[in-house]
């Protein structure tokens, strides 16, 4: 169940779920009408194939947008601040608002520590 609330809180799955919920619903009546049948008396189950394939039709149409989307976007810049030096950096898997991402992890110490303080790192996900 946790899948399904992921995917139905990402507001462009939830556009496009609606976009092909109403573009199927609407197909069916109009079609149903140019065929004589009786379209109000079938719309509990019209709307709940409607709401259900236009759920999928969101799954099939939002990925390749969003991984074309995401191929053409600039890698990020990342440049510690004045009184920090990178320690380490190398690759690594995190999450960020729930979604997981690839990119790189950065330890960070206050140039301090060498003069023998003890500041705790800063690790950023970029």
């Amino acid at each position: 169940m946790g899948g399904l609330r992921f995917v139905i809180t990402r507001p462009a799955v939830v556009a496009a779920w609606v976009i092909g919920a109403a573009a199927l619903l609407w197909l069916f009546i109009v079609d149903g009408r140019e065929n004589g049948r009786d379209v109000v008396a079938q719309l509990p189950v019209l709307l709940s194939i409607a709401v259900s394939a236009g759920l999928g039709f969101a799954l099939f149409v939002v990925p390749p947008v969003f991984f074309l989307v995401r191929l053409r976007q600039p890698d990020l810049d990342f440049s510690p601040p004045k009184n920090q030096e990178v320690v380490w950096t190398g690759p690594m898997n995190h999450l960020l608002h729930g979604e997981s991402r690839g990119g790189l992890a950065t330890s960070c110490a206050a140039q301090s520590l060498r003069s023998g303080a003890d500041p705790p790192d800063t690790h950023l996900f970029v």
